[in-house]
């Protein structure tokens, strides 16, 4: 296979299946080849002299991810968007989210700052902070995710709640994912489970916490502080120290504005996809991420 070859990924949902064939036409805009390999027909071998591969939903590409990473070979991760989240690729108020060699862009997503025009196509308005909020909310990831990171959820869950508990006295609602259909409920906590969405635990909510849950950056667009203990897209604006818990840390008005304008660019709906406007913003955070594996630029 020769060097910088890009290997796109696909697998049985139809969404994901959706978003590679628009991706290779992305590429195709620019001249670029690709092929699309089904997950079922994975091989490490595949990866070898590859200069970049391209997958999503870490259900069916946990092992591609892992020998990517191991063979040292870039890789764009793709799930549902940060915001206005699904999988309907024909809605175009749906955005999909992407991230060079991680499942965040954390390591590089603000490093240029963005203008707010994609933020402000959203139409989310940033809610003032909230303040007398009485509870604290842990919000807990998928089993899938806690195995990829090396915790079982459960018991990273109950040692959290415990670790919380130390520093302060107020109610905890402990708050799994909704895809964790059979949650077990952890002592001194109120589950909080389907019969609640996030926004109205939010409304009483003192501080957020969890490992990287999208739901940290729900608290902080709602006004709510948020302590962030893993690889989340609200880091630059959360906590991560559990001993504040009382006292938290909450971004300037300018802080968040610029960490929402800049989120907004990680995030594309299927035109821009399928046009190569998401393309053109990867191939600049190619060269500027590991620069000597990006083997992609081209002129505009």
């Amino acid at each position: 296979m020769k060097a910088g070859h890009i290997l796109l990924f696909e697998g049985s949902n139809q969404g994901e299946c959706a978003l590679i064939t628009a991706f290779a036409e992305g590429l195709k805009c620019y001249g670029l080849s690709s092929d699309t390999v089904s997950k079922t027909a994975y091989s490490p071998d595949l990866l070898k002299g590859a200069g970049l591969l391209v997958t999503g939903r870490l259900a069916s590409s946990e092992q591609i991810l892992k020998d990517a990473q191991a063979q040292n070979v870039n890789f764009v991760y793709f799930d549902k968007g940060y915001t206005h989240r699904g999988w309907k690729t024909k809605n175009p108020e749906v955005y999909f989210r992407f991230s060079v060699n991680g499942f965040h862009p954390l390591d590089y997503f603000q490093d240029i700052p963005r203008r707010a025009n994609r933020w402000d196509k959203l139409g989310i308005l940033l809610k003032p902070r909230r303040k007398n909020g009485e509870n604290i909310v842990f919000a807990g990831c998928t089993h899938k995710f806690a195995r990829f990171s090396g915790f079982e959820p459960q018991s990273y869950a109950e040692n959290i709640v415990h670790e919380i508990r130390s520093f302060t006295k107020r109610p905890i609602v402990y708050r799994p994912k909704p895809s964790d259909h059979d949650p077990v409920p952890i002592p001194d906590t109120r589950l909080s489970y389907e019969d609640k969405t996030i926004e109205e635990e939010l409304k009483n909510c003192h501080a957020l916490v969890t490992y990287s849950s999208n739901a940290a950056m729900d608290a902080v667009l709602a006004g709510v502080p948020a302590f962030v203990l893993g690889p989340s897209i609200a880091k630059p604006v959360a906590n991560t120290d559990l001993a504040q818990i009382e006292s938290p840390f909450f971004p300037s008005d300018s802080q968040r504005r610029q960490w929402a304008y800049d989120l907004a660019y990680c995030q594309w709906n299927f035109e821009e996809i399928k046009n190569g406007a998401l393309w053109k913003d990867l191939n600049g955070v190619l060269s500027r991420v590991r620069p000597e594996k990006s083997s992609f630029s081209f002129s505009s």
